[in-house]
């Protein structure tokens, strides 16, 4: 008689769940399809809302036209998303010589499957069928295969430059470059960047710059490396060290950070070209140490939303002598810090920049921590609230201790779109729905 009333009292529980009204169903049978009906909707619900919640933005794009200076529009666009994903940042606009800088800074990234084909040691700035390959291999939506070009290398006499027509042959390949006569001042032409791509808080970077004077003229270096302590204004400019007929850089970087040293190439008619390229600055290895698991770059939060920060303390315990009495490690508490993300400035003006964090939360025990996606305590310089649309990096810190790991790239925190935010409230509604449901069915268990 137990067992039957213990039944009866569950399928009763979860035939509320679907209808209030449980005299509707005659039949324990009734009841169990009911029930796994309901269990299916819940189930199909969560889903859906944990797919809302947590579903990070994509981007793909099929380079499938050959790129160079004077290019324009999608293709152009789509490139330049692309490189900013690699870490080369540049303004709106045209393919022009910056973009072209760029682009071989990228070619000489991915040299060994770029340049190497047409033995080549340094980047031409020109996207052409190799480019365009790493490029889809990296970003493409599908498979493109890439054509296969020779590229005719070619050696202008003093007082001549070569000129590379921007057209296309009949197999789609770059028409052949040519050596005209200069008549006016060019400006210096950068063949080739290579430099460190990570680098340890004290360590020492070396960087290489390959430029050349169509003029044949002399040539002066100088290094914007993105830590200066004041920024430099063309009114009234910060005066970087120069290096005039050697293009090999070293610096030390103090602070981790994620920076895009600019060089500057100048002739002595006064014309100049740029190119960067961007270093990944991490904290000094330690064999104790926290690693931030997520979010650790590319996720896209909608504010609102509950996410999970995890991280992972690789801190060793302390060792106990064999036959000896230790006491048990104390536990380990964490801060947890919401720091807004810029990108380093590579422009001519630039304005100094203190972003005060936002504290999510102290003294928390674990290895992780269900966040209400932008929600921050209040602190000396913030009354507590939510965080604005933007970008940042989570940092996890042992309390009372600089042991501490940021994020390795910056995610983003969006407000919800109209149709999202329509359909997380019909999903949070139906949720809801079912929970005052299931309140129910205990007050009517509770009766029994």
């Amino acid at each position: 008689m137990k067992n039957i009333k213990k039944y009866a009292i569950i399928a009763i529980f979860l035939a509320i769940l679907i209808s209030p009204n449980v005299s509707s169903a005659d039949t324990i049978a009734d009841l169990q399809a009911q029930i796994s009906a309901l269990l299916a909707q819940i189930q199909n619900l969560q889903q859906q809302l944990a797919q809302l919640q947590g579903q990070p933005a994509t981007w793909c794009h099929d380079f499938n036209t050959n790129l160079t200076i004077g290019s324009s529009g999608s293709e152009v666009e789509a490139l330049r998303t692309a490189l900013e994903k690699e870490g080369f940042k540049i303004g709106s606009g045209n393919f022009d010589e910056s973009m072209a800088s760029l682009v071989s800074g990228f070619q000489q990234k991915y040299k060994d499957e770029v340049l190497a084909p047409w033995n080549l040691q340094y980047g031409t700035g020109f996207a052409g069928s190799t480019t365009r390959a790493k490029l889809n291999k990296l970003y493409g939506c599908g498979i493109t295969p890439p054509s296969i070009c020779k590229i005719a290398m070619i050696t202008c006499a003093p007082g001549y430059r070569s000129v590379c027509p921007t057209g296309l042959d009949a197999q789609g390949c770059p028409l052949p470059c040519g050596c005209v006569l200069i008549t006016t001042n060019q400006p210096p032409v950068i063949s080739g960047i290579s430099g460190p791509t990570t680098l340890n808080v004290g360590q020492t970077g070396t960087w290489t710059i390959t430029a050349s004077d169509p003029e044949q003229g002399t040539l002066t270096y100088s290094v914007f490396w993105g830590d200066e302590i004041v920024g430099y204004s063309a009114t009234n400019p910060f005066k970087p060290q120069e290096y005039t007929q050697t293009a090999t850089f070293t610096h030390v970087y103090s602070k981790a950070g994620v920076y895009t040293p600019t060089f500057t190439v100048t002739d002595n008619g006064g014309l100049s070209a740029k190119t960067s390229i961007s270093v990944n600055v991490g904290a000094i290895i330690t064999t104790s140490s926290i690693t931030v698991l997520s979010p650790n770059g590319g996720e896209v939060w909608i504010k609102g939303t509950m996410q999970t920060i995890k991280w992972r303390d690789n801190t060793p315990p302390p060792l106990c002598p064999v036959g000896a009495f230790c006491m048990p490690a104390a536990p380990k508490y964490y801060d947890i810090t919401l720091v807004q993300y810029y990108p380093p400035c590579t422009g001519e003006v630039c304005s100094m920049i203190y972003p005060y964090p936002y504290t999510i939360a102290k003294n928390i025990q674990g290895s992780s921590y269900n966040w209400s996606v932008g929600k921050y305590l209040q602190e000396v310089y913030a009354t507590g609230g939510i965080a604005p649309d933007g970008s940042y990096t989570i940092q996890i810190c042992q309390t009372g201790s600089t042991i501490c790991d940021s994020s390795d790239s910056y995610f983003s925190i969006a407000a919800a779109t109209a149709s999202q935010s329509s359909q997380l409230s019909q999903m949070a509604s139906a949720l809801e729905s079912a929970k005052n449901l299931l309140y129910q069915l205990l007050d009517l268990i509770k009766g029994l």
